[in-house]
């Protein structure tokens, strides 16, 4: 048997849902200053106050606030509008895979923000970097598949797999199998062949 808990920071509203769903409320002013304290010690009274406030209960605000980050009051679709086109690229390109693609490989497939721009997307939650690369973080998929159009995504597919095949990346190879189908033959060869 198996227990799956998911949290969001939205209702579900699926009525089905209603007798499996634990609402958490605001986090109390106290714990969140304690939250803030661990995570960005050394500010002061007044500072520490002022982002416990803005942050009206939510950890996840705290979080963003304490790390200097605006905080969106319309909400993580209407932020992702907002995006500059070349940070939206870069998330259309990962969304392509669910693993982390190498900057270097993700040079190859899309144009790329500068690097404060790409951490700036992972303060906000849209990405997730690690030594092996950056990768979609899988609550913004779904955002990001709704901007989508099939030719921007057959467009993006070819260069994904065209970037993996001049890297020679095999790990990587695996994760674009499935977007072969919007490829030409002669590249798909490649993949293969390396």
């Amino acid at each position: 048997r198996a227990r799956v808990v998911c949290v969001c920071r939205e209702d579900p509203r699926d009525a089905s849902l209603a007798p499996h769903t634990v609402v958490v409320g605001p986090m109390p002013p106290a714990d969140l200053r304690a939250l803030l304290d661990e995570v960005e010690p050394g500010l002061s009274d007044a500072e520490a106050a002022g982002i416990v406030a803005h942050a009206k209960g939510s950890p996840w605000r705290l979080r963003q606030l304490s790390m200097g980050g605006a905080v969106d009051e319309q909400g993580p679709e209407k932020s992702l509008l907002m995006l500059a086109p070349i940070a939206m690229g870069v998330l259309r390109t990962l969304a392509l895979v669910a693993a982390s693609v190498p900057l270097d490989v993700l040079a190859r497939a899309t144009r790329m923000p500068t690097a404060d721009a790409l951490e700036a997307l992972a303060r906000r939650g849209y990405v997730e970097m690690s030594a092996r690369g950056v990768r979609l973080h899988p609550s913004a998929r779904p955002l990001v598949d709704a901007l989508f159009d099939a030719d921007d995504r057959a467009a993006r597919a070819h260069k994904l797999v065209q970037a993996v095949v001049d890297a020679g990346n095999a790990e990587l190879a695996a994760s674009v199998v499935p977007l072969l189908r919007a490829c030409p033959p002669a590249l798909v060869r490649a993949l293969f062949d390396k």
